[in-house]
């Protein structure tokens, strides 16, 4: 059996970086199933290089809304090279899911999957609204399941349109992290000395992801602390005029680090003391399992499954307002440095003991074994 996972582009997202967790689970695990990952877009990211150098073929449809035809005759004769009776269609996120599924269907493949991860999308994205509606007509008729990565996600889609009896969910899974820089080199790279609490986000800038809660927040913490804040993801850069006028607008140049879309987030998360989700929307949460698995304190917006997923370890905040992201933040810079810990160290064990990515590979093994 071959599994192709048809994906819109290989970014640094959420859904990539599973994506990226769960083929080597798969290789671990089950070295008998090979894996293909078909980009509809033909940007060449570090992801795409990574994959590559894992031995993993990547394959470009070259997608254009100029050049469509050209494009869909593409993506045809790319999935018309696998096995239809036997081989698994995995699309990722709605793009993928429309055009990738209906290739799939019309070249008889019995084994065609989805994978939906949001609960919201900003008023801005309309092309993505329509198609969601498009998707979820087709979901009567085109994939075998639908995974959720939350249980929000699900219930959404579900409002949405989207045929519940074929929808399960299977929530992502979490690995030790792999540090590539040591924590003080960092720090001392970042301008963060040892006395000062480096507080830190991870999220590719946007709407959803609300980097201007964060920023509003950071005008709020009590200022007798010794702080300084970091943006990691793509877009939070001195290039985004938006975000760096909104620093330097509340006058927080000298404690911003801003820190463009890296595959060396695990090295970011070990430099942090405190992590902050402050997302105005989520599915399931990929970096706060993350930084729980870092053992880092943390904050959370109640967005998602996030409550599911920290549990009894985190502070979570009362809504999605500055002030209330800025009380949470200020509750965990009055405790100890030990009571951090404490805090961080109940927060790994829990993302260990509930979330492992062991555990989602077995789930997405079971969905690919059965016979629709």
């Amino acid at each position: 059996m071959k599994v192709v996972h048809v994906i819109s582009a290989l970014f640094q997202g959420g859904a990539e970086r599973q994506l990226d967790l769960l083929i080597s689970e798969f290789r671990d695990q089950n070295p008998e199933i090979e894996h293909v990952i078909v980009s509809l877009k033909s940007i060449r990211t570090p992801l795409w290089d990574e994959f590559e150098r894992k031995g993993i073929k990547v394959i470009s449809c070259d997608y254009s809304l100029v050049k469509l035809p050209q494009f869909l005759k593409k993506l045809h004769s790319v999935l018309s090279e696998f096995d239809p009776e036997h081989d698994v269609i995995q699309c990722w996120m709605y793009h993928a899911e429309l055009l990738g599924g209906l290739t799939a269907k019309k070249l008889g493949f019995k084994k065609i999957f989805w994978n939906i991860r949001t609960t919201y999308l900003k008023s801005s994205a309309v092309m993505t609204k329509i198609v969601r509606q498009i998707n979820a007509k087709l979901s009567y008729s085109i994939p075998s399941k639908i995974v959720c990565v939350a249980e929000a996600s699900k219930n959404y889609h579900i409002e949405c349109g989207y045929n519940e009896s074929k929808m399960t969910v299977i929530e992502n899974g979490f690995v030790p992290p792999n540090i590539k820089t040591e924590r003080s080199l960092l720090r001392e790279q970042l301008g963060v000395d040892s006395d000062t609490v480096l507080i830190g986000s991870v999220g590719r800038y946007s709407s959803d992801k609300a980097q201007d809660l964060f920023v509003s927040s950071a005008a709020l913490i009590d200022p007798k602390y010794r702080v300084k804040f970091v943006l990691v993801g793509r877009g939070n850069n001195r290039e985004n005029k938006e975000l760096a006028e909104n620093i330097t607008r509340q006058g927080l140049d000298g404690i911003f680090v801003l820190q463009d879309e890296t595959r060396d987030v695990a090295s970011f998360m070990n430099a942090m003391d405190i992590f902050c989700l402050h997302s105005r929307s989520e599915g399931f949460p990929n970096v706060l399992g993350e930084a729980m698995y870092a053992g880092l304190p943390c904050t959370t917006t109640n967005v998602g499954d996030a409550l599911k997923l920290v549990g009894e370890t985190a502070i979570v905040c009362a809504d999605t307002s500055p002030q209330s992201i800025a009380d949470a933040l200020n509750k965990l810079l009055l405790q100890s440095e030990s009571e951090r810990q404490a805090l961080g160290a109940s927060a790994k064990k829990r993302v260990v003991n509930h979330f492992s990515i062991q555990s989602a590979q077995k789930k997405y093994f079971q969905l690919y074994s059965q016979s629709y």
